[in-house]
């Protein structure tokens, strides 16, 4: 803890001996929870009980019980536990829901707008196969000017190459 405070009650020696020493009988259970920020103090009263959880403070009797406090302890984490469980839970099943909407989204956008790789496959015009084996070249103009001028340039002869 950050603090172990048991001068802030009007209390005796015994009484402060006492609460020190349940503190330190049930630190090893309560160890495995994070006390950096939290002021253990003794209460006023015998019977006054104050956990402040905003502030970290928690304000205990001189005779309080230690395992039935250790048992609020986990019962408290052990809801915050299954709350977070529930907020993941709930977080990813509206992102799978999200996802599925979009999804469903993009496949009716491309059953109305058609999709071009099954257009490709059905439309021969657009048959990315067609022209590799030399019959049923696409028309590409661009290209074919470019090669019309290559060809014809290469006709006027030039001056062969040997391979050796």
């Amino acid at each position: 803890p950050q603090l172990v405070d048991v001068f802030t009650a009007d209390a005796t020696y015994q009484e402060r001996l006492q609460f020190v020493q349940e503190l330190q009988r049930i630190a090893p259970q309560l160890a495995q929870f994070d006390w950096s920020s939290t002021t253990f103090a003794l209460a006023p009263t015998e019977n006054d009980l104050q956990i402040d959880w905003e502030n970290d403070l928690m304000m205990l009797p001189c005779n309080f019980d230690g395992d039935n406090f250790v048992r609020y302890v986990k019962e408290i984490h052990s809801g915050a536990v299954e709350k977070e469980r529930e907020k993941l839970a709930q977080f990813e099943s509206s992102r799978r829901a999200k996802l599925e909407a979009q999804k469903a989204a993009a496949a009716n956008l491309t059953d109305a707008m058609g999709d071009p790789s099954t257009d490709a496959v059905t439309d021969p015009d657009h048959d990315p196969m067609a022209g590799l084996d030399g019959r049923h070249a696409p028309p590409r103009p661009a290209a074919d000017a470019w090669r019309s001028e290559y060809l014809m340039s290469s006709d006027k002869g030039g001056e062969e190459l040997s391979v050796e």
